[in-house]
């Protein structure tokens, strides 16, 4: 990501200085110039050189590195080198083959390195677009380790590795400006040992070892806008330190609003397959792990939605009692989606209002402006998809939606079933006298309480109504409580 966006960010001022067919000094001092208006003027960080038709592009982050005035940060990169080709109509091809390696230093309490056998990363970079029309990268034997102090003050490693990254993507204009475009990213052979927190600071942590075999990624964006954080970037490399940053705040507070949405909206679904976790208490398996997110950019109807789904559970055969094995789920599933907000308004209010030469950049008196930009309606609407928990002798089912708000009592309704549920009680009365067979007898209390609908499935509708009661089927829950 580090290659790609740099390069982009380049490609997108070099666009008015296209180069001959034939590389020439003059070409490699222009995308020079371009490279050190986003990584700044310190020699050594950027090099550019004609070679036949190409370009050879070096850059260097660990002159940068040097330069920190933090004398307990350390890090070293192995520098950036690709091929940059320009192939007419504003097109250019980037590449890159090499080995990578990272390392950084915090102290006494932060350490981190990675390495990748072989980058390689072939792409077209359109400059209409200020983006890539079409882009692969893969890395192979990536390894990592990370050490830190955890809260107790021990010192604990966390190591990853992986055979392989894909990452593939293809960009085209958007009706509104800026770039849609679709991506695909596959992890395969994906290995992580980390320690188990703990709160006991005398014992040796205990490990989980993961494994998983392959990690699918497919994403869309929508409406990106390059330039934005093109220009924001250049902007903070014009101004180095924090006296420049206060002293063209007005030059910030534009440069921010102008990138306002910054892009319309991100949608993407994960797919984690064959999934093994080695644990103190035995091995751990999901057949399938499903994740989905969603949300919109800095505009006026805001929107966030995740979700996540497993299948094909198992768990160490000693750790579920005999009685409850049945109720152990294979699968299950649950999405929320927040939306009714408003994510621009505050954010312009914020960009107008906060002054960095003040203890406080943003007066707290403004929360409640804050607040009622973000919620105009007064409430936010939290919604829950249709999802289940299922395992081999009961199905529940669930989905519903709610208002909320800091003005007024949170309402709403939700809808509840569950199969399967004289198995279920007949399975918590063979649980033994205070070790789970209570279960049964709210169970017992809570089908008294249900509808019977299709194919025998019990239901309970939940209603949060505006005057604080809480309905199931109807009946006020609160006056049963003597409210």
């Amino acid at each position: 990501m580090t290659i790609r966006f740099a390069l982009t960010a380049a490609f997108s001022l070099a666009a008015s200085t296209a180069l001959a067919e034939t590389a020439t000094p003059e070409g490699a001092a222009r995308l020079e110039a371009t490279f050190r208006t986003y990584l700044g003027q310190e020699a050594g960080v950027v090099k550019v050189e004609p070679a036949g038709a190409s370009y050879d592009v070096t850059l260097d982050a660990n002159p940068l590195f040097a330069k920190l005035a933090d004398p307990g940060f350390k890090a070293n990169m192995t520098p950036l080198e690709m091929t940059l080709t320009e192939q007419g109509g504003g097109l250019w091809g980037v590449s890159a083959d090499q080995a990578f390696a990272l390392s950084i230093k915090a102290g006494a309490d932060f350490e981190y390195t990675q390495q990748a056998n072989a980058l390689r990363w072939n792409g077209i970079f359109d400059e209409s677009l200020q983006g890539f029309v079409s882009s692969s990268v893969e890395s192979t034997e990536l390894t990592g380790t990370q050490t830190m102090r955890d809260p107790n003050g021990t010192m604990v490693t966390t190591t990853t590795a992986a055979d392989a990254v894909r990452y593939q993507t293809s960009g085209t204009a958007a009706a509104g400006g800026g770039i849609d475009s679709t991506s695909q990213a596959v992890l395969s052979g994906y290995h992580i040992k980390t320690p188990i927190p703990s709160t006991n600071p005398d014992t040796t942590p205990q490990m989980l070892d993961i494994t998983t075999g392959e990690y699918v990624i497919d994403s869309t964006a929508k409406g990106f806008r390059p330039d934005a954080f093109y220009k924001l970037i250049a902007w903070f490399v014009a101004h180095p330190s924090e006296a420049a940053i206060k002293s063209d705040q007005a030059g910030l507070k534009e440069v921010l609003a102008q990138g306002v949405p910054y892009f319309q909206n991100y949608s993407g679904t994960g797919t984690i397959r064959d999934i093994k976790v080695a644990s103190p208490v035995g091995e751990i398996g999901i057949g399938t792990i499903g994740i989905s997110l969603s949300w919109n950019g800095i505009v006026n109807d805001g929107l966030f939605s995740e979700g996540i789904s497993f299948s094909g559970l198992s768990l160490p055969q000693d750790l579920v009692p005999d009685w409850a094995k049945d109720m152990v789920p294979g699968e299950g599933s649950i999405k929320f989606t927040v939306s009714q907000f408003d994510a621009a308004a505050p954010a312009r209010m914020f960009i107008d209002a906060f002054d960095l030469t003040q203890p406080t950049p943003v007066p707290d008196t403004m929360a409640d402006q804050f607040l009622k930009a973000f919620l105009p309606g007064g409430d936010v609407k939290i919604e829950i998809a249709p999802g289940n928990i299922t395992a081999p002798i009961y199905d529940l089912r669930y989905e519903g939606s709610l208002l909320a708000g800091p003005a007024g009592t949170p309402t709403g309704k939700a809808t509840v079933t569950l199969t399967g549920t004289d198995a279920l009680v007949e399975a918590f009365n063979k649980a033994p006298q205070g070790g789970g067979r209570e279960g049964g007898m709210g169970l017992a209390m809570a089908r008294g309480m249900a509808k019977v609908g299709a194919n025998g499935a019990l239901m309970w509708e939940l209603e949060a109504t505006s005057d604080g009661k809480m309905l199931v089927n109807g009946t006020d829950m609160s006056a049963l409580g003597g409210q």
